[in-house]
């Protein structure tokens, strides 16, 4: 229950820090790709508007811009990578962290990514 409340009250964060806030995160990526190559990165979450984030990647040298939702203890956000939109859900955690599946566009596959708050 206390894991569930931390979670919530995360969340709960994310969402009433009002656009005038600009509440940024920043975060630490750890990966498996679809292939089960692993991958690191760094990625900053930032509310730009009343339910709305602006999501980037950088992994591999390569910037990846998104659009991020929170409901809950979720966190999905939507991605283009050459030209294939992406998508992964995040199960947000009690201690801040993230996890969750992703695909891209016409994949068979799904990989697994984790955010750790710095």
């Amino acid at each position: 229950m206390r894991r569930t409340l931390a979670a919530a009250a995360f969340a709960f964060g994310l969402l009433i820090a009002g656009p005038a806030a600009a509440q940024v995160r920043n975060f630490t990526v750890q990966g498996i790709n679809a292939d089960g190559s692993p991958y690191t990165g760094s990625l900053v979450l930032q509310q730009d508007g009343a339910a709305s984030y602006r999501v980037e990647w950088n992994v591999g040298g390569q910037r990846i811009p998104g659009v991020a939702m929170s409901a809950g203890n979720i966190l999905s956000a939507a991605y283009v990578i050459g030209g294939k939109i992406g998508l992964v859900i995040y199960q947000i955690q009690a201690d801040g962290s993230m996890s969750g599946p992703w695909t891209m566009q016409g994949d068979r596959r799904v990989g697994r990514e984790t955010l750790i708050p710095r």
